[in-house]
């Protein structure tokens, strides 16, 4: 089930309410992997696929039952690409290749907070949406994350204010209670797990 409590994730029971709340908040959401999925455009699709290296590239295209022959990413590729993930946006499917297909930007949005260049100088809007929305997790961890993802346009572009209030605010209550320092090793290991 997307957007449960990572199994572990605290040891304090005010920890564990606090996640739960996170959870319940962003499941309330009326799919924001399926809207940033919907947001994409083919350059974005492009930009991801080029920046994959190739075995992850034929794991996504695999998942969306994409045969591939070459290595190279062609418009077409692309358009087929986004055509089969916006069949069904909210699918596991879906989910399964926006997840593979954002990898190699999740490293520059897990250190983001504590740099100052803008994201979007890489990255467009909609493939940060969806790394976002595919990768931030319920646990102690990335409750900061998600709170200061969630102060970004781009993260928040065209779902209802009204939820992401509650989403932010249960985020900042796991950041509060959890105060976790967010370090390259963890980094390293919230990388390694996906």
């Amino acid at each position: 089930m997307p957007f449960s409590v990572v199994e572990g994730a605290s040891d304090t029971p005010a920890v564990t309410d606090a996640l739960e709340a996170l959870a319940q908040a962003l499941r309330a959401m009326p799919s924001p992997v399926g809207a940033a999925v919907e947001q994409l455009h083919q350059a974005d699709v492009e930009h991801a696929l080029n920046s994959t290296p190739m075995q992850w590239r034929r794991h996504i295209l695999g998942a969306l039952r994409i045969p591939i022959a070459g290595t190279r990413v062609s418009p077409a590729l692309c358009r087929d690409v986004l055509t089969r993930m916006r069949r069904d946006p909210s699918s596991v499917k879906s989910r399964h290749a926006a997840g593979h297909l954002t990898q190699p930007i999740l490293n520059d949005l897990l250190l983001a907070a504590d740099s100052a260049e803008p994201l979007t100088r890489r990255w467009s809007p909609g493939l940060l949406r969806l790394t976002g929305w595919a990768h931030l997790q319920v646990s102690a961890e990335d409750g900061a994350l998600w709170l200061w993802a969630l102060d970004q346009t781009w993260m928040t572009d065209g779902l209802p204010a009204k939820s992401i209030a509650a989403v932010r605010e249960a985020a900042r209550r796991v950041a509060e209670l959890a105060l976790v320092p967010k370090t390259v090793s963890y980094v390293v290991r919230r990388a390694s797990r996906l």
